[in-house]
This record gives structure tokens, sequence and C-alpha cells, in this order.
């Protein structure tokens, strides 16, 4: 177990604490998709979503 103060933004938790905020959020697909026109209002953190009705769904890390 790492200490609080040795996490990234790589680990799960960490990710999650700091992508709950939208700005923060813009910020990243920002700089990862290379694009400075990103308006983010709303984010979830670990969205599960099943687009049919089978038992096969998709995790998302990010939903914004």
């Amino acid at each position: 177990m790492k200490n609080y103060d040795q996490l990234t933004i790589r680990d799960h938790f960490m990710f999650g604490k700091i992508c709950e905020k939208p700005k923060n959020s813009q910020l990243i697909l920002r700089a990862l998709l290379d694009v400075p026109t990103i308006t983010i209002s709303n984010t979830e953190v670990e969205k599960y979503y099943k687009p049919y009705s089978d038992n096969k769904y998709v995790r998302l890390d990010l939903l914004a």
C-alpha cells in the first residue's frame, strides 16, 4: 500500500479523485487529445455502460 503522497494519476484512486472535478478532466482531455476547445460540464468516474440487454457491458474510466 502506497502513502497518499506517493500516488500519481496512474493510480486508480488518484485518477478518480482528480477527475471528479470537470475542470481537471477538461485539462487532461485537452492535453491527451491535443484539442484546445473542450468544454466539460459533468463527469462520472468508473461508469458502467450496458448498451444491450445481454450480460456484456463496458466500464468507462471517465465519462465526460
